[in-house]
C-alpha cells in the first residue's frame, strides 16, 4: 500500500480461482463460510487506522440479504451463521 496524501495505491496479489456461483452451491457456501470462520479468528491490527465507509459501501455488500432471501442456508453450516442471518 503507498499513501502520500495525494496518490493512493493498493498492489494485490492475484489468486487463481473463481468467485461462488450464483446462486450458491452449497459446496462452496460453506467452503467460503469455513473461510470466514478462520479470518474471523485473525486478531486485528488495531494500530492501523481503517476509514469508515459503512454509509459508503452498505449497498455494495449484500451477500448476507441475498442468502436470507435466497432459497435458504444448507443445514450443515457453522453456527456462528444462525445469528448472522
Amino acid at each position: 500500500m503507498y499513501d502520500d496524501g495525494i496518490w493512493v495505491a493498493l498492489v494485490l496479489a492475484d489468486v487463481a480461482g473463481h468467485h461462488p456461483q450464483e446462486p450458491w452451491q452449497e459446496s462452496e457456501l460453506l467452503a467460503v463460510l469455513d473461510a470466514l470462520e478462520k479470518i474471523g479468528r485473525v486478531p486485528l491490527r488495531t494500530e492501523l487506522p481503517l476509514p469508515h465507509s459503512q454509509e459508503a459501501l452498505k449497498g455494495a455488500f449484500m451477500a448476507w440479504e441475498k442468502l436470507r432471501t435466497g432459497p435458504g442456508l444448507p443445514a450443515g453450516r457453522p453456527g456462528w451463521t444462525r445469528s448472522a442471518c
